[in-house]
């Protein structure tokens, strides 16, 4: 007799997140505050999440948002996307011990300001 085995779906819902990244580095651009010349822009790139707060991302970066948006109907699957970190203040988010660890990183960021 063949067992049935139930199917758990996740649903994602889709979008475009942003972060500032290094986009260029360029030496002969070097200063005291920057030593490799780099050149920081904000990036974009396609963002899932499930109601949890289980954050996924695809590696693709976008140097414009529409161009972002654009890509979203031809992204691959979200099962083969990156974990990234979960959304802040969600489920996920207090499950995963982030919580604890930015609070570990503000007291040691705090403590080294002092020096």
């Amino acid at each position: 007799m063949a067992t049935k085995q139930a199917t758990r779906t996740t649903r994602w819902t889709l979008g475009v997140g942003s972060e500032y990244a290094v986009i260029d580095s360029n030496p002969e651009n070097a200063e005291m505050g920057n030593p490799n010349g780099d050149r920081v822009d904000l990036v974009y790139f396609l963002s899932a999440s499930t109601e949890y707060g289980t954050r996924r991302r695809e590696a693709r970066v976008f140097l414009t948002e529409a161009e972002a948006e654009a890509w979203l109907p031809f992204a691959p699957s979200v099962e083969l996307w990156h974990d990234a970190f979960p959304v802040y203040g969600s489920q996920a988010y207090q499950d995963s011990g982030a919580e604890q660890e930015e609070i570990e990183l503000e007291m040691r960021e705090e403590q080294e300001s002092y020096w």
